[in-house]
């Protein structure tokens, strides 16, 4: 492969109008960092006790496993309240020594088929977990890369609360080294062909007999438990000793979707309490042990204390889907000034939400407080998705994913990406709003040409194109061609696609749309560095650089179409490299300030290549270097590109 091409392999174009273009897995830290090793059990059970045979029996197996050099899978089942988390937690700390690699927790939230985690979104996190970057779209590639991330490490992952086999068996490591372990309420014996262990929990014996072990062991052990007042009388009494407002919020955090953390300002909003009223409840909520404490001031409720919510809330709530959408108006709040803040080139759009009056607007300290929470918020935020599509709340619903856009455009989760707006295209389209449908076309359209599903983007942006002529809206159509132009270059046609740019550029200047010209010359000089012609790159760079420089406010694109410009200076005769290197640095300026971590090793490979036409190899390797380091850990598909370039690359 020739210098230019090689080079240019792996970029990923997005959309214009949307907000940008897409460049790989872009985060939040500049620079090289390494994950952090998981610690995520929760702690121990205090008062756990009996279930030696159990643990005994389950070690047995293990030993067995390891000395055949197979995995561990061990599947604890039994009926609610018997105790499967505590014994699972209680075993793997006491084996924890044997995976130094780490231990990661994971609830599936299988209670129901509703709130049951999907075996992709979990294998995202998964693969996040040990540094390999997003899963892929399809769960079978995401499956088989997290089998082979895990190969070689002593890791140990409970899978907790399971739903069904089919659940699980994608999210199964296949090192010798690994453990998984499984709980849930169904026996999953399904698993048992595939190699796993079983054990059923039964009752404790007579002497315990009288305190179900998930009230025993986790932190409602002080609810009054007998043989006479099983766990639901127990739940119960609790919820008749709390005062009024105190059980109505009790009530309605159990009409929320697991996933969703709950806050003082969630609470507030639900209830219409005073946020201080509303902190101070939740306080007491955990203190009669109804609540889970977690990070960031959140709380979270145990799976048989939201069963025991939830049911009640449906008796004795009018109209419980009110309170799923005013969670669901909190959230789509929170993104928006999420939205404006990340992406202020984007044109404002119409959300659909209610705010509290009685509370302050959202806001975010800066960039990271809002991309940190979109990250930390996503699970929850999918599954309010799903809730607004299972309740026909259409035009909220594509609205949450278009106002995500800053969540796929930093972060690069590509499965919740394309889930998402299929979600949001059925939705878009339900409200009968064409220019909602071109949007999800368009941003739908990106992820999937991030993720490589070429064929299925060009499809999306030709349907984009072709709404967006029937409209007459030339700053859509544009983008569409742009779209069509970027999935040709990265499908190894570039050729293909100059003319569908040609296109956009004649449009968006007839609207006088300078932004969308720029890109789309951008994106012709990386075709003309490919067929060789760096004259004709150079004055596509020089043109879109010029847009940025005075008339257009993206300080993005303007850096990144800089690092191009740069480049070309090292392919001149001879090169001016003093001139290309000063460009590279400007630009690695912004990305380090701004975290933009995928371009920050995209100019340090371009400089690498600079070193190299100054004919200065120990620099080229170092530069070179620099940049897989500041992508270690990241799904980032130049790797290999760089990492073959370096092994070919003369020692000095």
């Amino acid at each position: 492969m020739d210098q230019h091409s090689s080079l240019l392999s792996g970029t990923v174009h997005g959309a214009a109008v949307q907000a940008g273009t897409v460049h790989g897995g872009v985060h939040l830290h500049p620079g090289p960092s390494r994950p952090v090793r998981p610690r995520q059990l929760p702690a121990p059970a205090r008062c756990f006790v009996d279930r030696t045979e159990d643990l005994r029996r389950m070690s047995a197996g293990r030993a067995r496993a390891a000395a055949e050099g197979d995995p561990v899978w061990v599947v604890i089942s039994g009926p609610p309240g018997v105790g499967k988390t505590a014994m699972a937690v209680r075993w793997i700390r006491s084996v924890e020594a044997d995976y130094p690699d780490g231990q990661i927790h994971v609830d599936l939230h299988g209670d129901t088929a509703r709130t049951a985690e999907r075996p992709q979104e979990v294998l995202s996190r998964l693969l996040r977990e040990v540094g390999a970057g997003p899963a892929s779209l399809d769960v079978h590639e995401a499956a088989a890369r997290w089998r082979s991330a895990t190969a070689g490490m002593r890791l140990a992952v409970l899978l907790d609360n399971a739903r069904s086999a089919a659940q699980v068996e994608p999210l199964l490591m296949s090192g010798p080294g690994t453990l998984t372990v499984i709980t849930s309420r169904w026996r999953l014996t399904e698993l048992a062909v595939a190699g796993a262990e079983l054990h059923q929990l039964g009752p404790l014996d007579d002497a315990y007999a009288h305190e179900p072990a998930a009230l025993r062991t986790d932190p409602l052990t002080p609810l009054a438990v007998t043989q006479e007042h099983p766990v639901t009388q127990a739940l119960d009494q609790a919820l008749s000793a709390l005062d009024g407002d105190d059980a109505r919020l009790y009530l309605l955090a159990g009409l929320l979707p697991p996933q969703v953390p709950l806050e003082p300002r969630l609470a507030a909003a639900l209830t219409g309490f005073p946020l201080g009223k509303a902190a101070a409840g939740l306080e007491r909520l955990a203190d009669a042990h109804l609540l889970r404490p977690r990070a960031h001031d959140t709380y979270q409720m145990h799976d048989l204390v939201r069963d025991h919510a939830a049911r009640r809330a449906q008796q004795q709530i009018r109209q419980p889907d009110r309170v799923l959408r005013r969670a669901f108006d909190y959230h789509l709040g929170h993104v928006a000034a999420a939205e404006r803040l990340l992406c202020p080139t984007r044109p404002p759009q119409q959300r659909d939400r209610s705010w509290p009056e009685h509370l302050p607007a959202p806001q975010f300290a800066g960039e990271r407080a809002a991309l940190g929470w979109l990250h930390e918020r996503s699970p929850g935020l999918m599954a309010l998705l799903r809730e607004a599509q299972a309740q026909g709340w259409n035009d909220a619903g594509w609205q949450l994913v278009d106002g995500l856009w800053p969540l796929w455009h930093r972060l690069h989760d590509l499965e919740s990406w394309v889930a998402a707006h299929r979600i949001g295209l059925e939705l878009a389209r339900a409200s009968g709003r064409p220019a909602a449908v071109r949007r999800m076309l368009t941003s739908g359209a990106a992820g999937l040409t991030a993720a490589a599903h070429y064929a299925e983007a060009g499809q999306w942006y030709a349907q984009a194109r072709g709404l967006a002529a029937e409209a007459g809206d030339l700053r859509d159509e544009g983008q569409a061609l742009l779209g069509l132009g970027a999935v040709a270059f990265e499908a190894g046609r570039p050729a293909d696609g100059a003319p569908a740019l040609h296109q956009a550029i004649k449009a968006w200047m007839r609207i006088g749309y300078r932004r969308g010209v720029a890109l789309a010359l951008v994106l012709l000089g990386e075709i003309s560095l490919t067929q060789k012609d760096v004259s004709q790159a150079r004055t596509h760079f020089r043109a879109a650089y010029h847009v940025f420089e005075k008339h257009v406010d993206d300080p993005f694109d303007h850096s990144r179409t800089r690092c191009f410009l740069a480049y070309t200076h090292f392919l001149t005769t001879p090169p001016e490299i003093d001139n290309g290197m000063a460009l590279l640095d400007e630009s690695i300026d912004y990305f380090t300030s701004e975290g933009r971590t995928y371009w920050y090793g995209r100019a340090l490979e371009m400089k690498a290549h600079g070193a190299q036409a100054a004919g200065d190899t120990a620099r080229a390797r170092a530069f070179a270097e620099q940049a897989l380091e500041a992508w270690h850990g990241r799904n980032v598909k130049d790797i290999p590109r760089v990492t073959a370039w370096l092994n070919n690359l003369p020692t000095p």
